[in-house]
């Protein structure tokens, strides 16, 4: 039996904790950059690669995989679907290795 909800934040209130530490990170960071520029650009290739790598995490959202089950979508075709299909992609193969 489910409980009912008595207390605590309502759904899309933001963490203040979270959001408090985001905003002690940029401060540190804005307040250090010339630091962070001079020691990235003492960096080889490679480490600029990562170093740029892991900071963009910070600023792109992540993209979440997503994953289509073709099985259950042929499975649901006619055959003279089917067939209209490998057709389309035997003549694109065709005509692509030509």
């Amino acid at each position: 039996m489910k409980r009912e909800k008595t207390g605590g934040r309502k759904a899309g209130t933001p963490n203040k904790t979270t959001s408090d530490l985001r905003a002690a990170v940029t401060a540190f960071v804005e307040a250090n950059w010339q630091t962070v520029q001079v020691e990235f650009d003492s960096l080889d290739a490679k480490d600029k690669l990562q170093f740029i790598d892991k900071m963009l995490a910070y600023s792109l959202p992540k993209l979440q995989a997503t994953q289509i089950d073709l099985t259950t979508q042929f499975e649901r075709m006619s055959d003279e679907d089917l067939d209209a299909l490998f057709n389309k992609v035997v003549n694109y193969e065709h005509a692509n290795n030509s």
